[in-house]
C-alpha cells in the first residue's frame, strides 16, 4: 500500500508499505479548514466569540486597534485580512453623533490599526514590514477594498481629521484628495501600520507597571497606547518553554532584551503571577488563538495533487482568555494526545509548514516524541525544511561533540536553547537519528545526526521492517 506523508510547505514522501508490515499512523478527528473558507470561519467567531462581545461592538471610532502575532501562525496573512474583512464588513461601529459627517457616511471603522510581528517571524520568513502589509490587502476581496479607500478618502485641509465619503464631500466644503488606492499612497497609512519589534530599541518600548522587587514591566509602546489589544497566536494546551498561554503573543515576546533573557531557561511557572500582571495592566480579555490539525495523511497518490488546500488549521478559536483556555485544552487533547501506539523498529516523523515552524524548538519536541515509540536500536527518521541555524547551545554540542562535556559546558552558560539542548543531546547521542532536510550533511554529522539524501534509501529500510510508526507534526503531540 502506498503512503503520502507531507512535510515542510510543499514536500511529501510516497512511500510503499508492505503488507506484512505493521503500520501505525494517527488519524485527526476533523477536517481542515479550506483556504478559501478561513476568512468565512473567522467572520463568525468574531461576530459570535466566546463569552464576548462582537469584536466590531468593542471598537469605538478613532481607537487604536493593536493586533500582536505570535510566531507560527499558518497562513498568518489571510486570517489577519480576515479581522480586516470583519471590521469592513458592516456598518455597525459605534460612532459620535456629534459628528457632522455622522448623517452621511456609513459606519465601517475609521480608527488605526497596528499588527505588531516580532522579530523572530522575521528573521525566519525574511518578509519586511511592507511586504507583509501588502501580502494583507492582497488577500482582501475587491468590494472590501473598495471600502477601505472610500472609509480613508482624506480631506486635504486636514489629513489627520476625519475621513469622509465624496457624497459629503460638497455639503461640507471639504477639498479631498485624488482616489488613489490605499494600497498605492506611501503617505496614507491612516488604516494599518505594521511593526517589527525590537527588544533592543528603547524608542519602542515603554513602562507598563512595576514588579513587586520594584523591576519594571517593560512593554512595546503600541500595545502600552492601544485602545484595545487583539492577541493572535496558536493554541497549545502546555507550558512548553517559550509558550505562555494567554500571554503567548504579548510577554516576553514584545518586551525589552533583559526581559527576554531573564525568562529563558527557567520554567513557565516561575512567572505565572508576573504573566497575570501583564495581560491584567494591559487590559487583554479578547484573544484570536489558532487550533493546529494534523496534516492531511492519505493512502491514495492523488491527495498529492491537493496537498496545498490543507491549511492545517482544525479551528480558529476567538473569545475570552479563560473561555478559550478551556475550550482550547479540550479540543487540543482530541486532537493531539499520542497514540497508544506500541514501539516500532521505524519512526517516520515530519515537521509541516513553512519557516515559522521550522524551527531548533519543533525539531527537539518531534524527536523526543518520536523517541517515545522507539525499540531499542530502532531508526528514527526527520522530514523537515529546517534552514535556519541552530541555536549556540546546540552549536556548541556540534563543536565539543562529546554529550558530557557539552552539557557541563552549558552550566556555565545562559544561552537561549540550553533547556532543549540539554534534553536534545542524550537522545541524539544514544539513538539512531535521520534527517531529511536542506540541512548540510557535515553539518548533521557533528551532530551524530545522518543526512538522507535518497529516499530509495528509506523506501528499502521499510520494505525490510516489520513495524513502522508514522507521527506527521511529531513535534505538536502531548
Amino acid at each position: 500500500m502506498k503512503y503520502y506523508f507531507p512535510y515542510g510547505t510543499h514536500s511529501a514522501l510516497t512511500l510503499e508499505i508492505p503488507e506484512q508490515t505493521s503500520c501505525y499512523f494517527p488519524h485527526s478527528f476533523r477536517h481542515s479548514v479550506p483556504l478559501k473558507k478561513i476568512s468565512e470561519l473567522l467572520s463568525r467567531r468574531l461576530n459570535s466569540p466566546l463569552k464576548y462581545p462582537s469584536l466590531r461592538t468593542c471598537l469605538m471610532e478613532g481607537d487604536r486597534l493593536v493586533i500582536p502575532v505570535a510566531p507560527g501562525i499558518p497562513h498568518v496573512e489571510t486570517i489577519l485580512a480576515g479581522i480586516l474583512e470583519h471590521l469592513f464588513s458592516e456598518n455597525s461601529l459605534h460612532t459620535d453623533p456629534s459628528d457632522p459627517l455622522h448623517k452621511h457616511t456609513h459606519h465601517y471603522f475609521r480608527g488605526k490599526i497596528f499588527i505588531l510581528r516580532s522579530s523572530e517571524d522575521v528573521n525566519h520568513t525574511g518578509i519586511s514590514d511592507e511586504e507583509f502589509r501588502q501580502k494583507i490587502f492582497k488577500k482582501l476581496p475587491k468590494n472590501i477594498l473598495e471600502i477601505i479607500n472610500s472609509t480613508f478618502h482624506v480631506p486635504k485641509n486636514d489629513f489627520s481629521d476625519h475621513a469622509c465619503h465624496d457624497s459629503a464631500c460638497k455639503a461640507h466644503g471639504c477639498s479631498c484628495t485624488s482616489d488613489s488606492d490605499i494600497l498605492e499612497n506611501s503617505e496614507n497609512t491612516a488604516l494599518l501600520t505594521v511593526q517589527t519589534h525590537d527588544p533592543t530599541q528603547k524608542e519602542q518600548l515603554a513602562l507598563l507597571g512595576v514588579r513587586e522587587n520594584d523591576e519594571p514591566f517593560i512593554i512595546n509602546r503600541l500595545l502600552f497606547d492601544a485602545d484595545f489589544i487583539l492577541p493572535v497566536a496558536e493554541f497549545f494546551p502546555q507550558k512548553r518553554r517559550g509558550y505562555y498561554g494567554s500571554a503567548a503573543a504579548l510577554y516576553p515576546l514584545f518586551s525589552d532584551k533583559n526581559t527576554q533573557e531573564r525568562f529563558h531557561n527557567r520554567k513557565n511557572t516561575a512567572f505565572a503571577d508576573e504573566l497575570h500582571e501583564v495581560i491584567r495592566l494591559l487590559g487583554v480579555t479578547l484573544t484570536l488563538q489558532i487550533l493546529p490539525n494534523i496534516p492531511v495523511f492519505s493512502t491514495s497518490l492523488l491527495q498529492k495533487k491537493k496537498k496545498n488546500t490543507d491549511s492545517r488549521i482544525a479551528d480558529i478559536m476567538v473569545g475570552s482568555l479563560e473561555s478559550i483556555w478551556k475550550t482550547g485544552t479540550f479540543r487540543y487533547h482530541q486532537l493531539w494526545r499520542a497514540p497508544a501506539f506500541p514501539k516500532a523498529q521505524i519512526v517516520l516523523a515530519s515537521i509541516t509548514g513553512g519557516t515559522e515552524t521550522q524551527t531548533w524548538e519543533n525539531i527537539t519536541h518531534a524527536l523526543l516524541n518520536a523517541a517515545k515509540y522507539a525499540e531499542e536500536d530502532a531508526l528514527i527518521f526527520l522530514a523537515c525544511d529546517i534552514s535556519s541555524p541552530a541555536g549556540p547551545a546546540i552549536q556548541a554540542y556540534s563543536r565539543i561533540q562529546d554529550p558530557n562535556m557539552t552539557i557541563k559546558f552549558l552550566q556555565k552558560k545562559n544561552f537561549p536553547d540550553t533547556i532543549l539542548a540539554k534534553k536534545l543531546i542524550p537522545l541524539l547521542h544514544q539513538t539512531h537519528v535521520y534527517f531529511i532536510s536542506p540541512l548540510s550533511e557535515d553539518f548533521l554529522n557533528t551532530l551524530n545526526i545522518s543526512g538522507l539524501e535518497n529516499i530509495s534509501d528509506l523506501q528499502r529500510l521499510i520494505s525490510h521492517t516489520s513495524s513502522c510508526v508514522f507521527l506527521p507534526d511529531a513535534h505538536r503531540f502531548i
